[in-house]
């Protein structure tokens, strides 16, 4: 079965959707064929690379990116002079040993020797014939993605791609290439290389190792070998050269490669080393020496200026032969200017910034030490160019086919690493996905949060303790939203430094976010989700004057894994929940949803008069580190096992548990969220007065069952609660007590047969036999009336 034709069969891959296919590729007969080839030769397994005038495509790791089908038409589509090529080495299983010309052929002998040459699959390119071989795992101790075999003043490149080398062959059906009949790889399986074959070729990769020479005449910069490659140099080179063809010996590429090298600013050592990585997978036809490369880079820098190049562009410059133009004995050249792909810039602007910039939800950010951590949010594309500008030339043509900087915008923002959040302080444990502008301290002995917590005024040992749970908790690394909130509060009223505790706990993870009592909801998530307060941890709910303390707002904001909403100048953003809330009051009173969410710390008078303020927030600034190594080791200490467990199990598991007295300070919390819930009390009340009417009415509450119409239901709770309240407040209100157990005898009536109505339900009443009073209206009509 020809190539070709097991396309066709390669699991929907080129054939399915083969017309939309052939229009997007321009119905490009070639490129249709290379798609097809390609399909099949990955269906047989074969790691394949396509090729663009036969510059492997994909940036300079090619060798490392697995061939992906789905982007093979894109990829063609691209290209100028399309082709496949076969990675050569362990990965394929295939070497290629490469003649070029009549004097290499000769060398194909010598190197086999007495040994016969098996038959391969061999093919025909415009330079000579390509024998592919199978691989023999011996020459993996040569660690080259290219080994010469020389012998008489002539050279036979030998494509090995060993080690982590990379090196491919372009193939058939590329253009000016050809299998010889009954030699492709349909028709024959690559050949084991005779024993002697191998061990010419290990001597020969031994021969090619030779010591480095000095790179400059002062033998300052490094050596190449002890100088990692520049992966943007790389590409840079390999770009210039894509078209070049060589002058003999190599020499124009050389240069080519050392002026690219000049104009990123590198040293002769990180030149050297990126122009041999280069030459791992374009070999020049002569030897180079290190000392040959400086000079060549010594002529570069003549032509050329320093650190110049390094350039972020949308365009690579090609140089091209003129047909029929001729300079001497050489075709004359010209440069032109082409389009880089997004991939492509975006592989030039990680190479420069080693990764960045990064991105919460859309919103991209960079961090580096000059100039610390900024937000590209209020106008993205300025902010993005601005940064590059700083680093580095920006080279940008605008119109055609060239990418727009609001489509490079674009695709980072939707492409760039994205972390969850960003945070200045570590968490114990560390968060997923979170980026961290800091490293953890090593855990300490405890002695500088001993010192802290002694500043403050507990009003109990249990408070002491409950003071060092609301410090853990801000470290602690749990999951968002199973943070409780800690209220600080006394009955010694004003001036006992409930604030003070509370901001200078907040102090040692970089401050708090204020929230006024009456702040709009929807105006509050938009200042949760501004760059600034996404590095806080902290939301203070100061000084709140409430008889009755309830916030739907709040109370969700203490559970909810996650907070959304509008985020200026980007729209819908998010962030995980990871917020402490601290609420300062005197006397609390709360609904039971916000008591239930509550550890209530109580504080008492003391000495805090002078510089104590000043004092202590001096202290956590020059001891921060040392005050966060000592949670991080209270936070790893053994825990204590808890008989039981509340709503806030994760938390009383992780943070409570490790704390001196966990199970005291656990009795405390539910005894304290107990007392401060308010509508236990006013539960009570309603349940009274209820129960009050109904003996007006001659039902006795505590043995009767009573329906009781939602209207007449919410009028007494207005009576009840001295509140004029509508209908349909009233009924919420009732329907919540309900369900949180405050009302002990009214719930709301499951069945809308007689309406919305509320069933009495007396303590003493038998459910099973007595049915429910329906009349209550009719009574109350006759009240009325007697009355």
């Amino acid at each position: 079965m020809s190539i070709a034709h097991a396309a066709a069969q390669a699991n929907g891959y080129a054939a399915t959707n083969g017309e939309a296919i052939a229009e997007f590729l321009g119905n490009d007969p070639l490129k249709l064929e290379l798609y097809e080839a390609a399909g099949a030769l990955h269906q047989r397994g074969l790691p394949i690379v396509l090729t663009d005038a036969k510059r492997p495509m994909g940036g300079a790791e090619w060798h490392r990116r697995p061939f992906a089908p789905a982007a093979a038409s894109s990829l063609l589509r691209q290209a100028k002079e399309p082709g496949i090529g076969l990675l050569l080495g362990p990965s394929s299983g295939i070497v290629d040993i490469e003649a070029d010309g009549p004097e290499e052929e000769a060398l194909v002998a010598v190197l086999f020797g007495a040994a016969q040459p098996p038959p391969t699959p061999t093919y025909q390119s415009t330079r000579g014939l390509h024998r592919l071989y199978a691989w023999d795992d011996r020459l993996a101790a040569t660690g080259q993605a290219v080994v010469s075999f020389a012998a008489g003043g002539a050279k036979l490149g030998c494509r090995l791609g060993a080690g982590d080398k990379g090196a491919q062959s372009v193939i058939p059906p590329s253009p000016g290439r050809e299998w010889l009949p009954g030699l492709s790889l349909d028709d024959v399986d690559p050949a084991p290389l005779p024993d002697a074959v191998v061990q010419r070729l290990l001597q020969a990769a031994a021969g090619q190792r030779r010591p480095t020479h000095p790179l400059s005449p002062s033998a300052a910069a490094p050596a190449a070998a002890a100088t990692a490659p520049n992966p943007a140099m790389l590409a840079a080179m390999d770009r210039a050269t894509a078209h070049m063809q060589d002058g003999g010996d190599g020499s124009r590429r050389l240069y080519a490669c050392c002026c690219r090298g000049v104009e990123y600013g590198g040293s002769d050592g990180e030149i050297i080393a990126t122009i041999r990585r280069y030459a791992e997978t374009h070999p020049f036809p002569s030897a180079w020496t290190d000392a040959e490369i400086v000079q060549r880079i010594r002529d570069a820098e003549k032509q050329v200026e320093r650190g110049s190049a390094v350039v972020i562009r949308n365009y690579e410059e090609v140089e091209i032969e003129v047909d029929g133009v001729m300079e001497g004995d050489e075709k004359q050249t010209e440069t032109v200017k082409v389009p880089l792909s997004l991939g492509q810039i975006d592989d030039d602007i990680k190479a420069l910034t080693g990764g960045q910039p990064y991105r919460v939800d859309a919103t991209l950010f960079v961090d580096d030490d000059a100039y610390g951590l900024a937000f590209f949010d209020k106008s993205p594309i300025a902010s993005l160019f601005g940064y590059l500008r700083r680093r580095a030339n920006v080279d940008w043509l605008k119109g055609g086919k060239f990418v727009a900087q609001s489509e490079l915008t674009a695709e980072l923002q939707r492409t760039a690493k994205r972390f969850d959040a960003i945070e200045n302080t570590p968490h114990e444990p560390p968060i997923e996905n979170i980026y961290y502008r800091c490293k953890a301290p090593k855990p300490g002995n405890g002695d500088h949060l001993r010192w802290l917590l002694d500043r403050f005024r507990p009003e109990t040992t249990v408070d002491r303790d409950l003071l060092q749970a609301a410090a853990m908790t801000l470290i602690w690394g749990g999951p968002p939203g199973c943070r409780p909130a800690f209220v600080f509060t006394s009955e010694h009223g004003r001036g006992v430094g409930k604030t003070a505790a509370a901001t200078m706990l907040a102090r040692i993870v970089g401050g708090h976010i204020d929230v006024s009592q009456n702040e709009d909801g929807d105006k509050l998530m938009t200042r949760l989700l501004t760059p600034a307060a996404r590095l806080k941890r902290v939301g203070l709910w100061d000084n709140i004057k409430s008889m009755r303390l309830s916030s739907e707002r709040v109370e969700a904001l203490i559970t909810t894994p996650q907070l959304s909403g509008r985020q200026l100048y980007v729209g819908e953003g998010t962030r995980p929940n990871l917020l402490t809330w601290f609420l300062t009051l005197n006397g609390v009173s709360m609904a039971t949803d916000l008591a239930q969410r509550s550890v209530i710390i109580r504080l008492v008078r003391g000495d805090n008069s002078g510089p104590w303020l000043e004092d202590t927030a001096a202290f956590i600034d020059q001891h921060r580190e040392q005050i966060i190594g000592d949670l991080i080791a209270a936070l790893r200490a053994e825990p204590f096992p808890l008989a039981k467990f509340s709503r806030w199990a994760t938390w009383e598991k992780d943070v409570l548990s490790r704390l001196p007295e966990p199970g005291e300070a656990q009795r405390v919390i539910l005894e304290r969220q107990g007392a401060a819930n308010c509508d236990l009390d006013e539960g009570e009340i309603v349940d009274q007065h209820f129960a009050e009417q109904l003996v007006r009415l001659q039902y006795d509450p505590r043995s009767a069952q009573v329906r009781i119409p939602v209207a007449v239901a919410a009028r007494w709770f207005s009576w009840a609660t001295g509140e004029p309240v509508k209908t349909a407040t009233a009924s919420r209100r009732l329907n919540q007590m309900a369900g949180e157990g405050t009302l002990k005898r009214l719930a709301p009536d499951p069945s809308r047969h007689y309406g919305r109505c509320f069933v009495w339900t007396g303590e003493y009443a038998d459910v099973f036999k007595d049915a429910i009073a329906n009349d209550l209206t009719t009574r109350i009509a006759q009240f009325s009336q007697s009355g």
